[in-house]
């Protein structure tokens, strides 16, 4: 439960809130939209209408009149009982939200419980620019998707997502393969799954979560590196017309895919500087050098812990039994 809200005086004095005057209702609920137990800083929560009616003491022929007032300040999709204030996260959060804030991860992990309901697709169109969304991956929705009281039901929740004239052939086929199954991507994705179908499907990825070298999750790493050797930070080359992909940023994209989760990747970078070699060499001080291969991680891991601390095989390639053969003999010597 919240036990804090922002609201301004203003409400009562101008704009959306000044339309209300006169109609106690809407006010009402309103007020309480914006001020539930269940609210979040996000500005979209769950919260079913059983709830709304108790805790407002309004009937629901009274809801049902009322809600059509509010628009500008909340939307209700009563399908799904979700809530949604467009401004609510310019009021809570701010109107701008920097790459390096720690709350954007909350934020995200929030958004990302909704999937690709029009809620989220509308808030990532007002949010985009202000709160820098191309660090996510995420790509700016571009076709108008309606609010829930436009559909025939009211209340019914609708995705519809616009076709891309850039997108090539395979990745348009990828789309209708998505859209004959009746599932629909999320606007916000894990890493992991963004790194994986960067591995898997180069076109789709660029056309669903564009620039990795943009990520905040690679800016940040860069950034790191730079404080951990008091050095200049890498400048990320984008993607070049062909797909092909800065060598610094495909080493990251197929650590994340390995599932090398980002704490993981920041204390192979403090590790790594307990490195002897690394430590006198300014030209191994990269992420090329940290995250060529998961061993490496392993190692750097390790050394930020301590030299004596267990090794981590977790993330290390299964050897087939022929294969590990094959080694022992090579070191044993027995060709």
């Amino acid at each position: 439960m919240r036990t804090q809200v922002t609201i301004t005086p203003t409400f009562w004095t101008k704009g959306s809130g000044k339309k209300l005057r006169g109609k106690p209702h809407a006010q009402v609920l309103a007020l309480y939209f914006m001020t539930s137990p269940q609210s979040t800083h996000l500005g979209i929560y769950y919260c079913p209408l059983v709830s709304i009616l108790h805790e407002t003491g309004l009937t629901e022929d009274e809801f049902r009149a009322a809600l059509p007032l509010i628009q500008e300040i909340a939307q209700y999709d009563e399908a799904e009982g979700i809530v949604f204030l467009p401004e609510g996260a310019a009021h809570q959060i701010g109107e701008t939200l920097t790459t390096g804030n720690k709350i954007r991860k909350s934020v995200l992990s929030q958004l990302e419980v909704y999937g690709s309901h029009p809620f989220v697709v509308q808030w990532v169109r007002r949010y985009y620019d202000p709160y820098h969304l191309e660090h996510e991956g995420i790509r700016k929705p571009t076709e108008t998707i309606a609010s829930p009281f436009d559909a025939p039901s009211m209340g019914h929740a609708r995705v519809v997502h616009a076709p891309d004239p850039r997108s090539n052939p395979e990745t348009r086929s990828d789309q209708r393969s998505q859209s004959e199954q009746g599932e629909e991507a999320p606007i916000v994705v894990p890493l992991k799954q963004r790194a994986e179908l960067w591995a898997k499907n180069p076109n789709a990825a660029a056309f669903q979560h564009p620039d990795p070298h943009r990520w905040t999750e690679a800016l940040e790493l860069a950034q790191l590196v730079a404080t951990t050797f008091g050095i200049e930070p890498d400048v990320l080359r984008p993607p070049t017309p062909n797909g092909s992909l800065d060598g610094r940023v495909r080493l990251l994209l197929e650590r994340w895919a390995e599932g090398t989760c980002q704490a993981r990747m920041r204390e192979a970078i403090r590790g790594a500087k307990n490195n002897d070699l690394i430590a006198r060499n300014a030209d191994l001080q990269s992420l090329q050098t940290i995250f060529k291969d998961a061993n490496a991680v392993d190692k750097y891991c390790r050394l930020a812990k301590g030299k004596d601390a267990p090794r981590d095989k977790s993330n290390r390639q299964v050897l087939t039994p022929e294969a590990a053969e094959k080694r022992r003999k090579l070191r044993a010597r027995e060709f």
